[in-house]
């Protein structure tokens, strides 16, 4: 995915220096002292696949490389984050990520779903966040 992207940004005249880090320690240790930039395409699931031009707030979103510097952004998400009327707070999120989606802070590109199978042998139960947890299945004896 990585490489049609950058494909496709050549083809526009984008020059992209692409570089794979597969350490996600590296890659969070990186983020966190400033050292990651541009465009950064990553993936795992439930969520979708993205590229991320510029990540939104830590202290909301949980993100620990949030580099997004935008006061509209921070308003709406400040206002979501503290509403206690649920219509109020669904309306400042949904302004907050259309705002994201027109400032290109955030690019999904596709959606790969988790499909697990049962199995009488295997001690394992699936997660209702769709993240597949293997390390956690046993066979039964």
């Amino acid at each position: 995915m990585a490489d049609a992207v950058t494909g496709y940004l050549a083809k526009v005249g984008t020059k992209v220096r692409r570089r794979h880090i597969e350490d996600v320690g590296m890659w969070t240790t990186s983020g966190k002292e400033g050292k990651l930039e541009g465009i950064q395409y990553y993936s795992w699931v439930p969520t979708p696949s993205s590229m991320r031009c510029r990540p939104v707030r830590p202290d909301v979103l949980q993100e620990p490389l949030s580099y997004t510097k935008d006061a509209a952004l921070d308003q709406l998400l400040d206002e979501g984050r503290t509403q206690i009327d649920p219509k109020k707070r669904q309306e400042a999120y949904a302004k907050a990520q259309k705002l994201i989606h027109e400032k290109f802070y955030w690019i999904p590109i596709n959606v790969q779903y988790t499909i697990e199978g049962v199995n009488k042998k295997l001690n394992y139960e699936a997660g209702s966040d769709e993240m597949m947890r293997v390390y956690s299945a046993s066979w039964k004896d």
